[in-house]
């Protein structure tokens, strides 16, 4: 993909991993793999068995996911018959397009550092987007909590812009420090 975040996000597509077409990796995909501490989310690496229930939650939307947690059910013989037919020797690459997935849609704008008062989110940051989509881009809940995470935060930081945030560093200025960082003797 171009290193411009706000073209990638606007056109990434999601890849079929273990024979599954996924969604785009939203809002609802990453809060809900958060809360169930997978290390796909953090690490970008897991077991056999993380990898397989993290291509479960992103093949569904966010209420999808939560009818199957909380009282639908998977029939465990599909589950099983399915992980048979993915041996070890298959997993990798399977595994690497995970990977490559979860950074095509988290590749976000850069931000200017700035000297804040240390104030963060109190609130799980998805949250605040899913208001900000909701609120400002007319979005519904459902929709937000879909929204592709790079697109939802390519629409926070540009609402944000509008409220007179200063952080945001342009695709235009990104390359000409890649440039800088690449000249001999530049201090990184």
């Amino acid at each position: 993909m171009p290193s411009n975040p706000f073209f990638q996000a606007a056109y990434c597509q999601p890849p079929r991993v273990l024979g599954v077409q996924l969604r785009p990796f939203s809002l609802g995909h990453l809060l809900l793999l958060e809360g169930l501490g997978n290390p796909f989310v953090a690490w970008g690496t897991g077991s056999r068995a993380e990898l397989f229930a993290a291509v479960l939650v992103c093949s569904r939307t966010m209420a999808e996911n939560g009818r199957v947690l909380f009282g639908g059910r998977l029939p465990l013989w599909r589950l099983v018959w399915w992980a048979l037919r993915w041996p070890e020797r298959r997993i990798g690459p399977e595994r690497d397009a995970f990977v490559r997935y979860l950074a095509d849609y988290t590749a976000t704008p850069e931000h200017w550092e700035s000297e804040s008062d240390g104030k963060g989110f109190r609130a799980p940051w998805q949250y605040h987007f899913v208001l900000v989509l909701c609120r400002e881009f007319g979005m519904g809940w459902a929709e937000a909590w879909n929204a592709p995470v790079a697109l939802a935060r390519c629409c926070y930081d540009t609402w944000a812009e509008t409220q007179g945030d200063k952080s945001l560093i342009s695709p235009e200025e990104q390359d000409g420090i890649r440039f800088l960082n690449s000249q001999p003797g530049v201090e990184q």
